[in-house]
């Protein structure tokens, strides 16, 4: 049930139990006091707060703000306590407080508050919060600030807004996400921003967009993805850097220049 404000009975016992913090802990951990047990404790405080606060309108005035003023405080420096405000208390100031500290605390905020700027601060903070995003606010700005963070996002990135800055944004954050990158976005820069950061991104690059560059930037990252690499492109320049990098590249090398790598693999990681 609720009071003439709208507070929730549950709400105004929690307050209750502030005139007294420690007969509080002592009645919740079921402790006696005073040789009363745990009802005729109960039973004694609430005589006492009603001798105390005869209406409730009262109990609001003394405790109200400065409880919401706690759980503010609370979600500012640690947003995820959210979760752990009354849903009465969560305003569109508190909710805004949590997802500037903490983006992953938008999974708290009720759906009628997930506004624009709500949803804009909590990607900004932390990108993978896009999963909480309504779609309504999916917008360009709202994405491109996701994957900016957390570049795996892009997959919930709706197609139409796939757009070159977008994919160029994720890639340069993850490159592996290259996979969910349109066809007709994969240009040679958006290519090499994926692999300079995740060499095994080119198995996902387009043949003829693997340029001795993009190769060389790929093993230098990791010479796993030698195997990608096009045979006319196993140079030594970009054998070297593989094997340098992954021994276990030196599988992938060109036979003709198998020995004289590994000599000079050898001998780099003597010096």
């Amino acid at each position: 049930m609720r009071d003439a404000l709208g507070i929730p009975d549950n709400q105004l016992i929690e307050w209750e139990w502030e005139l007294d913090k420690d007969l509080y802990i002592r009645v919740k951990d079921g402790r006696e006091n005073d040789g009363l047990n745990l009802k005729e404790t109960e039973q004694f405080w609430r005589a006492y707060f009603l001798s105390q606060f005869p209406n409730r309108n009262a109990v609001l005035a003394r405790f109200g703000k400065e409880h919401y003023a706690y759980w503010l405080t609370e979600v500012t420096n640690y947003g995820w306590a959210l979760g752990d405000v009354p849903k009465e208390l969560r305003t569109p100031e508190m909710c805004l407080a949590a997802v500037t500290n903490r983006g992953g605390a938008l999974c708290s905020v009720p759906d009628g508050l997930r506004t624009p700027e709500v949803c804009l601060t909590a990607v900004t903070n932390y990108g993978v919060a896009l999963f909480e995003v309504p779609e309504e606010h999916r917008t360009l700005k709202v994405c491109l600030a996701a994957v900016t963070n957390y570049g795996g996002e892009l997959r919930y990135v709706p197609e139409k807004l796939r757009t070159p800055e977008v994919c160029l944004a994720a890639v340069t954050n993850d490159g592996e996400v290259l996979y969910d990158v349109p066809e007709k976005h994969r240009t040679l820069k958006v290519c090499l921003a994926a692999v300079t950061n995740c060499g095994g991104a080119l198995y996902y690059v387009p043949e003829k967009l693997k340029t001795p560059e993009m190769c060389l930037a790929a093993v230098t990252n990791n010479g796993g993805a030698l195997c990608d690499v096009p045979k006319k492109y196993r140079t030594p320049e970009v054998c070297h850097a593989a094997v340098t990098n992954n021994g276990g590249a030196l599988c992938y090398v060109p036979e003709e220049l198998y020995k004289s790598v590994k000599k000079a693999v050898r001998k780099i990681k003597r010096t």
